[in-house]
């Protein structure tokens, strides 16, 4: 152990016991190091609840991925029209009239202005509900990313512009596919199959599809 040994000097004969021995060492020693670990830090660890852990952590795992931005927009709509708040919204064009056009009571917003980001618009979208108000710094109530692909530009963009009381929201989170399910959500596309799917759409939903 410890010394390095030139396979050229191995016969060819040995070559695949050798080899044996040390991947039966290693798979030893590997196990041996897991049971000290889990005796030390894992004290809890019960191997018959592994399946029902994954699948747990799957359905969490699930809701952040298919629902969890569509329910922050939604949340945070419904509450800025509550409370009157002002809204500033910065994000590229295209993804801005998606939410305009498929989340409830967007359109309702007391938007002050948007802040497009013009380089990053590779589609041309007509949209023009809004003010354009391109780097001007402005005390409104909240800032809405509403892009869901440039988040650090973004970002950026809503860091050179917010005012003293000014709130960011940013309900996309650059790894998920948080964009694809919003959109497939509100237009009543049938959802991807993974366990505790009826926890969200219950059990009829399914039925009917």
């Amino acid at each position: 152990e410890g010394l390095l040994i030139e396979k050229n000097d191995i016969d060819i004969s040995q070559s695949a016991h050798v080899s044996s021995v040390l991947l039966e060492e290693r798979e030893k020693n590997c196990e041996q190091q897991f049971q000290n670990f889990l005796k030390k830090c894992c004290t809890g660890w019960n191997e018959a609840e592994i399946v029902a852990f994954h699948e747990r952590e799957w359905i969490k795992a699930c809701w952040h991925r298919d629902h969890e931005a569509l329910e922050k927009i939604v949340d945070f709509v419904d509450h800025a029209i509550m409370e009157q708040q002002s809204v500033r919204l910065v994000g590229t064009r295209d993804h801005t009239k998606m939410l305009y056009d498929l989340i409830p009571r967007f359109r309702n917003l007391d938007v002050v202005g948007v802040t497009y980001l013009a380089e990053l618009d590779w589609e041309v979208v007509t949209f023009d509900e809004f003010d354009a108000v391109d780097g001007v710094v402005c005390d409104s109530d909240a800032i809405l990313i509403t892009t869901y692909e440039f988040q650090v530009k973004a970002a950026q963009m809503a860091q050179s512009i917010i005012g003293s009381r000014t709130k960011v929201i940013c309900p996309y989170k650059s790894w998920s596919e948080n964009p694809r399910f919003v959109i497939e959500k509100i237009s009543g596309d049938k959802p991807s199959q993974y366990p505790g799917e009826k926890i969200f759409w219950g059990e009829s939903y399914h039925e009917n599809k």
